[in-house]
């Protein structure tokens, strides 16, 4: 399971079982999800949104504007043998303005990214 940690910047990879260590058919307090991995990247400094690719191990991910930092996407590897590498940045040729959230085609060849300001939505080819 992917979750963003919109103002930390980062994403956490985190098993999506519920722990129960007393093996105890009761609901148990402390049942939390494992952290596994965190995905982070130096100019990702909020993370408005993602979408996890299963078929080619790819995570997208689009930040926000924060102090001189402007918003961009990021693609990060997911497979085993890679796990969290930077694949790239990409942004539109005009800069986004407040990315809001990201959407992957059905058929894995364009992302989308919609803004609330200006009120568009990018389109973007995803190259394998």
């Amino acid at each position: 399971m992917y979750t963003k940690q919109e103002e930390n910047g980062r994403i956490v990879y985190s098993d999506d079982e519920i722990n129960d260590d007393d093996g105890d058919d009761e609901t148990n307090e402390n049942n939390q999800s494992q952290v596994k991995a965190i995905i982070d990247h130096p100019l990702m400094r909020t993370v408005y949104a993602i979408h996890y690719d299963p078929i080619i191990y790819r995570l997208y991910a689009v930040s926000g504007r924060l102090g001189q930092s402007h918003a961009m996407g990021f693609t990060f590897s997911v497979h085993p043998e890679s796990f969290g590498q930077s694949i790239t940045t990409w942004e539109p040729n005009d800069k986004f303005g407040d990315p809001h959230d990201l959407a992957l085609s059905v058929n894995g060849r364009s992302l989308y990214v919609g803004e609330i300001r200006p009120n568009r939505i990018d389109s973007f080819n995803v190259l394998n």
